[in-house]
């Protein structure tokens, strides 16, 4: 990726926020669960890749998975 590159994926990523902001709630909230739902769908993959990335245990990932879901969407 280069400079340019760069630079239009921030521009556009501002562009998405703004779009994003004038949705509504329901929206936004819909958004949220399919996030948390893919998440859900994909905990143990998510879990070993950490495993790969980070060197801890496969249980401690896990953990760490479910328990980031928890803490950053469910007491939202």
């Amino acid at each position: 990726m280069n400079k340019q590159e760069l630079e239009q994926i921030i521009l556009d990523s501002k562009k998405a926020q703004i779009e994003y902001a004038k949705s509504l709630v329901e929206h936004r909230s819909d958004l949220l669960y399919r996030f948390y739902e893919l998440i859900i769908k994909n905990k143990e993959f998510l879990a070993e890749l950490m495993t790969k990335e980070q060197g801890k245990p496969l249980n401690e990932s896990f953990g760490e998975v479910v328990l980031d879901l928890v803490e950053n969407y469910l007491l939202l």
